[in-house]
């Protein structure tokens, strides 16, 4: 006689449960009339002996313990993508979270850089020569630079200083 136990693992389906299958093999149980039975006791070992295992059945049971065993399977791989989906949407979510911080600091820099520039009086340009944001006095609204470091400020839109100097002079985009 043989005693088995199959333990399978928890599966979606069946939710964080073990199942275990007890089953015992080769057990056998003979009749006879009271004090007749070890007189048939070559019938039955010769029917003991003889017993073959039907194939077909054999199959079936098999199918069924690997068909149990894939569901196991599919379950874990379904929570590992589900865990992998999870993941990704909070790491996506952080991520959006994150930039949208971001651009609320930069409009309160921008914010709080424009009032100090305000009270300071002056305006922020990009000298063409240097690549560099340059702040000059407020209230002109036109500045130009030269290769030298100069820097000419006016109110006059039509004012270019090429047409009275030497040097050349590049009209100075305002910053940002």
């Amino acid at each position: 006689m043989t005693n088995f136990v199959t333990r399978l693992p928890p599966s979606l389906s069946a939710g964080p449960y073990f199942i275990d299958y007890w089953y015992v093999d080769y057990v056998f149980s003979f009749r006879a009339q009271r004090g007749e039975l070890d007189a048939h006791s070559p019938i039955f070992q010769t029917m003991l002996l003889s017993l073959r295992i039907n194939p077909r059945w054999f199959a079936k049971v098999v199918n069924t313990k690997e068909h149990l065993a894939q569901m196991a399977i599919r379950g874990i791989q379904a929570v590992g993508r589900a865990g992998e989906i999870a993941a990704k949407a909070g790491s996506d979510l952080r991520a959006e979270q994150q930039a949208d911080w971001e651009r609320r600091q930069e409009a309160k820099d921008r914010a709080a850089q424009n009032f100090t520039d305000y009270v300071r009086g002056v305006e922020r340009f990009t000298d063409p020569h240097a690549g560099t944001e340059v702040e000059l006095p407020s209230g002109y609204g036109q500045a130009w630079a030269n290769d030298l470091g100069d820097y000419v400020i006016t109110a006059s839109p039509s004012y270019n200083p090429n047409t009275e100097s030497n040097q050349h002079w590049e009209e100075m985009p305002p910053a940002r």
